[in-house]
Formats: structure tokens, C-alpha cells, sequence
């Protein structure tokens, strides 16, 4: 049991935008009805669903189960394709209760049941503006284990408390003025392209508004089989350098930016391109040093190698999933070597593929990956 804060009078909108994906939803829901409160009192919470499909299908699904639940639903349409178009919306239906937060998660994720109780709390303790937390992924098929092993699906984790300078609509928790003090909500130009709530929020932390990390204000993400594929892995990486770069010119869109952002393309490009002949030579090389070496100085030497050359320590530290100081990893490379040259080849794609995102934004294109649905 935490420590109590009062929440007598709080009101609290969760948001959730939706296009085709009823079973992603109903689970979603499902989630909502076991949410509990220990740090925190109970708050006076509605719930809120925006169907951005025009047939309504889920308009009409939430009328179904709307007895089903704990908390009152409130549902509306947005016939308008687009994620900002549904994200301003549910801001507008969320003001129209007079509700003093509002918390956004995604229709394919599924929360802790403390998760809106931990967002809560944080933002109490620090006084936030903005709170928002970690998404973790779940596979809704079995995966490859080398895509696993990569954790090529990981998000961000900090400490909690730490202050942030962006945040996403997949687990935050808003002071409800902020949203009426900014000038302009989700920007209506990222309709089909994504990354109108990074736009947001960085704007937010322009404006001087605290924002605050929660690691354990956890929400899991339900991975279809639509995603968990290598297409799908570099098609991401192109349009978060493309969201990237498209929002950098618009901000400031002088011939200085869009040299830096050629630079910053050029170095992606580059480090892609000749990680992969080295970091198979490398690979080969640990394979034929295995039968005729080991012990920890040769272990170092070989982890020194691939993490100066390759990818992060971080990154191998995580994929290896062994102690550097072992003289076991020798062996678990060459056990491995074909699993680790898929993850070390997929990393370095990515990079290319966001280098070129980036060129693509600087020349004035523009990747519209929500033209595509993945249900499930």
C-alpha cells in the first residue's frame, strides 16, 4: 500500500482511438474493468472511445458492452481518416465532461491493473503536467527467436521522475489545461503518417509544461503477425526518419536544417552500409578463433570487438544475453553465429532505412504508413 492522495473530486477522461480492430478493443475494455486503485483514491473516471472509421462498426460495439463495464463509456465518430483528427476528438469529448486529466492508450494494448493509479501517483509526487510510461511488447504469435532475442520491438524505459522533452499517446496521463492553453492540438498535417503526438508533446515542452516519466505505470502492446516481420521492422524505421525530418523542416525550414539533416542521413547511411561487410567478417572470424581459443581475455577482446564496431554494448549485451567477463560467450557465438548475423543484419538495415526516410523528408516526400491497418 502506497501512500493515499486524495482524488475525491478528480476527474479523469482515458482516451481511446480505434479503427478496425474489435478484438484489440474488446480487450482493451476488458483491461479498463480491472483497474485498481491502492497510491491513489478512485477517481471519477469515464472512458471514451473514438471510432475513426466512418462505418462506425465500433461505435456500435461499444453500445453492446457499454453494461459490461465498470466505468461510464462515452463513444463518437470521426469520420475523418487520420490519427490527429480522431486524437483532437476525443480531446473535445474529454473537455465537454469537465474532466481535470486525460490519459491516452492505444485500442491494441492492454494495461496493468495499476496502471492509471501509478500515472496518477507520479504526477501528484512531481507536480507534472505530463506523465507518461512504458509499452512493452506481446507477441500475438510466436516469433522468431533471434527478432525476440534482438528486442527489436522495445521501447524506451527511465527512471522515474526523470523529465522528458517528448512523450506519446500510448501511455500518458495530461493536465486537461494544457490541452486548452496550446495553440494548436495534434497537428492535422500527420493525418496518415504518424507522429503527430511527438509533434504535440514537444511542443508542450517548448511551452515550459512539466513532463515526467512513471516506469511503472506499465502497458503491454499486443504485436500481430502483420508486424513482426523484418518489412515491417525497416518500413517503421523509414517513417520515424521521415516523421523526423518532415517535422524538423517544419519547424525551421531553412537550407541549415536541411543540411544537417542531409548530414545526419549521410552518417545512417554510412555506418549501415559498412557494418554489414565488417560485422559479418567479424562474426566469421569469432567463428574461426572458437576452436582455438577461450578464456576471459579472449572473451573481452571478442565483446571489445563488437561493441566498438558493431552495435552498442547495450545492444549486445541484450542479445548475447551473457556475461561478458565468461569464457562461455566464445562458445555461444558459435552456437548462435546464424541468429546473430540475422539481428546484426536487421539493425544495420534499419539505419539505412532510416537514413533514407530522412532524405526523403528533406526532399519533401512524405511516408503515409497509416494507410495500411494491422488487426488482428
Amino acid at each position: 500500500m502506497g501512500v493515499s492522495i486524495s482524488t475525491e473530486t478528480m476527474k479523469v477522461a482515458v482516451c481511446i482511438i480505434t479503427y478496425r480492430r474489435p478484438k484489440g478493443l474488446k480487450r482493451l475494455l476488458e483491461s479498463l474493468n480491472k483497474l485498481i486503485f491502492d497510491k491513489c483514491k478512485a477517481p471519477n473516471l469515464q472512458v471514451i472511445v473514438v471510432d475513426n472509421d466512418p462505418a462506425g462498426l465500433a461505435y456500435e460495439f461499444c453500445e453492446g458492452i457499454r453494461s459490461d463495464l465498470n466505468w461510464p463509456l462515452k463513444r463518437s465518430v470521426e469520420p475523418r481518416r487520420g490519427i490527429p483528427y480522431a486524437r483532437n476528438k476525443a480531446v473535445a469529448c474529454a473537455q465537454e465532461e469537465h474532466v481535470n486529466f486525460i490519459a491516452f492508450i492505444d485500442d491494441d494494448e492492454v494495461p496493468e491493473p495499476s496502471w492509471l493509479d501509478e500515472l496518477l501517483y507520479i504526477q501528484e509526487l512531481y507536480d507534472a503536467d505530463v506523465v507518461a510510461g512504458p509499452v512493452l511488447p506481446r507477441f500475438t504469435e510466436p516469433v522468431a527467436p533471434w527478432m525476440e532475442k534482438g528486442k527489436f520491438f522495445e521501447r524506451r524505459r527511465l527512471p522515474t521522475g526523470d523529465v522528458l522533452d517528448w512523450a506519446a499517446t500510448n501511455n500518458v496521463l495530461v493536465r486537461s489545461e494544457v490541452f486548452e492553453k496550446m495553440d494548436k492540438l495534434f497537428d492535422e498535417r500527420f493525418a496518415l503518417s504518424g507522429g503527430s503526438d511527438k509533434d504535440f508533446f514537444m511542443r508542450v515542452h517548448r511551452r515550459g509544461y512539466k513532463m515526467v516519466w512513471a516506469d511503472d505505470a506499465l502497458v503491454y502492446e499486443w504485436v500481430p503477425k502483420s508486424r513482426a516481420n523484418v518489412r515491417w521492422l525497416l518500413q517503421r524505421a523509414y517513417r520515424v526518419g521521415n516523421n523526423h525530418s518532415v517535422h524538423a523542416i517544419s519547424v525551421e525550414p531553412s537550407l541549415a536544417q536541411r543540411a544537417s539533416l542531409v548530414r545526419e542521413a549521410s552518417w545512417l547511411l554510412i555506418r549501415g552500409l559498412w557494418h554489414i561487410p565488417l560485422s559479418i567478417l567479424i562474426m566469421a572470424l569469432a567463428r574461426a578463433i572458437c576452436p582455438i581459443t577461450g578464456g576471459t581475455r579472449s572473451t573481452i577482446f571478442l565483446h571489445k570487438v563488437f561493441c566498438d564496431y558493431t552495435l552498442s554494448k547495450a545492444d549486445w549485451a541484450n542479445i548475447i544475453a551473457i556475461d561478458c567477463e565468461s569464457p562461455s560467450l566464445v562458445r555461444g557465438l558459435r552456437r548462435n553465429l546464424r541468429s546473430l548475423i540475422k539481428m546484426l543484419l536487421v539493425q544495420t538495415l534499419k539505419k539505412i532505412s532510416r537514413g533514407t526516410g530522412i532524405l526523403a523528408g528533406v526532399a519533401g516526400r512524405r511516408y503515409e504508413e497509416y494507410q495500411r491497418t494491422h488487426s488482428e
